[in-house]
């Protein structure tokens, strides 16, 4: 059994056969799939999504790239959605990304921080992407997170000395499809070195395919060519790899459903 810990699902690429790539999931053995959020824009779509599919679970929050879009109102939503949704079990994707000059640093960092802070008072877990920003996006959780609250460090690819300060925080570190790619080179050493423990797979569909389905558009299933290289890399049984990964992120959705 796999989760699958971010997936666009409700990407606009899927409408028309999001029920036959779900079945599909289903039937390649994914029990579950989260679905966060980029944009206010997609709440209702990522809302119904989730009530439509008992797999899918969702996450409201306000991507860097999307740091313009936020204002007091934009807390008010994320806290709405979550409240009165019982598939909404985490505040994402939120974070830092630094690789662009727009939205400026200034915006990001108060985006980021005040959705941090709404999570911490609403007990609330949270899905973080971070790019060029590893640093600052850790000196931000250690002043307000609180490590007794899980979250999820998507698609990681930073360095495994800075992984493991997450890890203190409380976050688990997600292996995404890119430590398939033949030029990986972080991610590999993260598959290899990161404690089993505190590892969480997922696709980022439809972005990050893996290197076996290159140039085609990223889908819940083939999540396995990760699980199968990250089993490779550590020189372990397939099965070990995936019963205790599936826990990890059993153990991320369980948290939600006891306290939010």
């Amino acid at each position: 059994m796999i989760i699958d810990t971010h997936a666009h699902i409700d990407d606009n690429c899927f409408d028309g056969i999001r029920d036959e790539i779900i079945e599909t999931s289903l039937n390649s053995g994914i029990t579950k799939i989260i679905n966060p959020s980029i944009s206010e824009k997609n709440f209702q779509k990522i809302e119904a999504i989730s009530k439509k599919f008992s797999c899918i679970y969702s996450a409201y929050g306000l991507h860097p790239l999307n740091a313009d879009e936020f204002s007091k109102n934009s807390l008010i939503s994320i806290e709405s959605f979550i409240k009165y949704n019982k598939k909404a079990i985490a505040i994402g994707e939120i974070g830092l990304d630094f690789k662009y000059d727009s939205p400026n640093r200034e915006s990001q960092v108060k985006c980021f921080t005040e959705q941090v802070k709404l999570a911490v008072d609403m007990s609330c877990p949270i899905l973080i992407h971070c790019r060029r920003a590893f640093y600052k996006v850790y000196t931000i959780l250690k002043k307000y997170w609180n490590k007794n609250i899980p979250g999820i460090m998507h698609a990681y690819s930073g360095s495994i000395e800075m992984a493991e300060n997450f890890i203190k925080l409380g976050f688990f570190i997600s292996i995404s499809g890119s430590v398939t790619y033949p030029n990986a080179k972080k991610p590999i050493i993260l598959a290899q070195k990161l404690p089993l423990t505190s590892m969480v797979i997922e696709t980022d569909s439809p972005d990050m395919t893996p290197h076996a389905y290159k140039g085609e558009k990223n889908k819940p299933f083939y999540i396995r060519e990760t699980l199968k290289k990250i089993a490779c890399l550590r020189n372990s049984k397939e099965s070990d790899i995936e019963e205790t990964i599936y826990q990890n992120s059993l153990n991320f959705i369980n948290y939600s459903d006891d306290n939010l």
